[in-house]
């Protein structure tokens, strides 16, 4: 999901920006970062509807999916972290979602209520908001390398994070000898599917539900693709 974000104080010496595998101590940092790719450019997203009110719940159980032992696309072992200057300033993630070892969304999700305790009327009723979201879900190919939870923090927009994390999360696909890489956006994100189409990316299929609009205010989500 989603990108970009403008610059922290521009000083008299350029910014540097560098880009490393994440460790389970960027578990706070993951969790802001896939909060924001979730709402994208909407009020609010995929987290939101999990989680309904509390905000610190809410990056409390997404920094605990960044460490569970479930593997899923929010497991911190598959970030790639940019600094500017030492500070954590954007970060994505890519999988592979027929790996054997990684677990889907829902599976994750399920580790992590019980893991917190929620009560079984707190699950059902994520759920339920959830639902709406689901009738839009990408249908990624076999083989193919998964880019998602791109995002930069508003502080260092405007530097070229983006591209940076980007770049290395694709090489690491093209390493692991993926032909085909994709990544999924809201329609309306132009930003976002702009940045991609620059990067060699083009629009494959389209999901559009009335139910995604409601709970979302997007008419549903892109999916792109680039051979590498």
């Amino acid at each position: 999901m989603p990108l970009l974000e403008r610059s922290p104080s521009r000083g008299a010496r350029s910014p540097r920006t560098q880009v490393r595998l994440a460790t389970p101590e960027d578990s706070t940092f993951l969790a802001q970062i896939i909060l924001r790719a979730g709402r994208s450019h909407l009020a609010k997203g995929y987290w939101d509807l999990v989680v309904e009110d509390d905000a610190d719940d809410r990056l409390d159980l997404i920094e605990l999916l960044t460490v569970l032992d479930a593997r899923s696309s929010c497991h911190y072992s598959g970030f790639h972290v940019a600094t500017v200057n030492g500070v954590p300033a954007g970060a994505a993630t890519g999988y592979d979602p027929f790996a054997e070892e990684f677990v889907d969304a829902g599976h994750a999700l399920a580790e992590g209520f019980d893991f917190l305790e929620w009560s079984a009327n707190q699950v059902s009723a994520a759920y339920t908001r959830l639902k709406p979201f689901t009738s839009c879900l990408p249908r990624f190919s076999h083989g193919a390398w998964v880019v998602e939870w791109v995002a930069v923090m508003p502080a260092f927009r405007g530097l070229g994070v983006a591209g940076r994390v980007l770049a290395e999360v694709i090489e690491a696909g093209r390493s692991r000898g993926y032909h085909l890489v994709q990544v999924a956006a809201y329609i309306g994100n132009e930003s976002a599917t702009a940045a991609y189409r620059r990067l060699g990316f083009t629009p494959t299929e389209e999901s559009r539900h009335p139910d995604f609009q409601r709970a979302l205010g997007s008419p549903g989500m892109i999916l792109m693709a680039m051979d590498l």
